[in-house]
């Protein structure tokens, strides 16, 4: 779990103090970024829905972070991908489970005092399904808000200090 929220946020900061310019340390971190996620996905040649989820919001991420020109854009970049997050949140409500379920299953079943087998909890509890499908509206209605103060950070603040705050504020 730390490497793929640190190591973004330690290599920016030491490729800054490298002299690094920023559009190009940006680039770099993009890049380490995608790599965390869908580097284990390639090695493992093992894929669901978790890993598609977050292979798609990386390689997004470098393909904005290559289009983008200005500085600013391409610290916004997180804001875009982070609104994206929020549609998919809400959109997967459609789909065969909501992210909010998806994603904390892992960690979760079974452990902490919670049920195991989810799929028969799916199945037969109105209440468990409504519970998560819930948990997903509001993950996605949050990281819409969040999208909109990334995009407010990345406008109004200097550089150097828009990567740590936005670090701190999506992650």
């Amino acid at each position: 779990v730390a490497v793929p929220l640190g190591l973004p946020t330690t290599a920016y900061y030491g490729l800054r103090a490298a002299q690094v310019g920023i559009f190009l340390a940006l680039l770099i971190v993009a890049a380490i970024s995608a790599l965390t996620v869908a580097g284990p996905a390639i090695r493992l040649r093992r894929t669901d829905e978790i890993t598609i989820f977050l292979t798609v919001i990386m390689a997004g991420g470098v393909a904005v972070s290559l289009l983008a020109g200005s500085t600013q854009f391409l610290l916004a970049r997180d804001a875009l991908l982070t609104g994206l997050t929020g549609l998919w949140f809400i959109g997967s409500l459609w789909g065969r489970r909501p992210m909010a379920y998806l994603l904390p299953r892992p960690l979760l079943e079974g452990r902490f005092r919670w049920p195991r087998d989810w799929e028969v909890l799916w199945d037969r509890s109105p209440r468990f399904r409504r519970m998560w499908r819930v948990s997903s509206v509001l993950w996605g209605v949050g990281t819409l808000r969040d999208a909109g103060l990334l995009v407010a950070i990345a406008s109004t603040l200097p550089p150097e200090q828009v990567a740590l705050l936005g670090t701190g504020l999506v992650r």
